[in-house]
Order: C-alpha cells, then sequence, then structure tokens
C-alpha cells in the first residue's frame, strides 16, 4: 500500500516550485535566479532583470545569474551592460559557452570585431556544436574583411544548423 501524503502543488512544475519558494522565504535568493533566468528565456526581460538582480548579490558565485542578465540586457538593446555581465561571469567561469556567445554577440555590435571573433572562436572550441558560436564568428570575421575565412565559418554554422537564421542572413551577403 502506497504511503498517503498531502498534495504538494510546489511541485507541479519549476515555475511554481520557485515561485512558491520565493512566497515562503524572499531570501531564497537561489529560486529567484532560477526563475529569473525561466523569465529570462520566456522573454519577459523586465521580471527576469528584477529577480536576477534580487539574487545576484546573495550566491557564492553568481555566474549564472551574471550570464543571465547578460543575456536580458542584450535583448533589451543595451550592448554595453550585456559585456559587461559577461565580463562577470567568464571572470567566474570562464570557459561557460553561453556567456562567451553572448559577450561575443555584444562585442560584434560594439563594433569590438577582433574581441567578438575572440569569443565566438572560444565558445566554439567549448562547445563545438553551437552554431551560432560560429555565425558570430562568421560576422566578426566578414566585418574585419576576411571574406574567405567568415565563409568557411559561416558554412560550418549552417552544417550544424541549415536553417539558422544568422547564419542564412550572413550566407545572403557572401552569396552577393
Amino acid at each position: 500500500s502506497l504511503p498517503e501524503a498531502k498534495s504538494n502543488v510546489s511541485w507541479r512544475d519549476e515555475d511554481t516550485l520557485f515561485r512558491v519558494e520565493l512566497d515562503r522565504d524572499p531570501e531564497r535568493y537561489w529560486a529567484a535566479a532560477l526563475l529569473g533566468e525561466i523569465e529570462a528565456k520566456r522573454g519577459n526581460l523586465p521580471e527576469a532583470e528584477r529577480l536576477l538582480l534580487s539574487a545576484r548579490g546573495h550566491l557564492p558565485r553568481p555566474y549564472r545569474v551574471e550570464t543571465a542578465l547578460c543575456y536580458v540586457y542584450l535583448n533589451e538593446g543595451r550592448f554595453t551592460e550585456a559585456r559587461d555581465r559577461c565580463d562577470a561571469a567568464l571572470t567566474l567561469q570562464p570557459d561557460d559557452p553561453r556567456a562567451l556567445t553572448n559577450r561575443a554577440n555584444a562585442r560584434l555590435l560594439l563594433g569590438d570585431h577582433q574581441g567578438a571573433l575572440a569569443d565566438a572562436q572560444h565558445a566554439a572550441v567549448v562547445k563545438p556544436q553551437s552554431a551560432e558560436a560560429h555565425a558570430i564568428a562568421a560576422e566578426a570575421l566578414y566585418a574585419l574583411g576576411r571574406r574567405d575565412e567568415a565563409r568557411a565559418e559561416n558554412d560550418a554554422a549552417l552544417a550544424l544548423a541549415p536553417s539558422h537564421a544568422r547564419a542564412l542572413r550572413l550566407r545572403s551577403i557572401l552569396d552577393r
């Protein structure tokens, strides 16, 4: 026979679990950080930023918080802040492919093409199956005037993800 147990609504899904944990104790910063990551992925950037900032100073190694804030700021067009948050994340976790890719993207958008290339290539070494890392490297190479290398890197991105929008856009430019 199965033991009797009370229903626990907080286990319905991660979102609900983290919200219940925060309602029980607003100082459960781990829950705010994880919920902030979820909200960032959903595109609810203001709520993600609020949650992530509430957790940021209270966790021992907040590289995931910094990486998520980088993503939020990148998607809000706050490229300098995005780069700075990725710098903070990479100080704590130097080989985090998400932080490397996001910082590469921020650097590209800030016009730091050499820095973007270095980060994108590092991300591609750490996570070779990252089409995004290869696509950003291709854009950086193109911006640096290295068209043949850009084509090769872009081909690598498309080999990994044939419908990758960023790589398809650059291919149309390279094919002109």
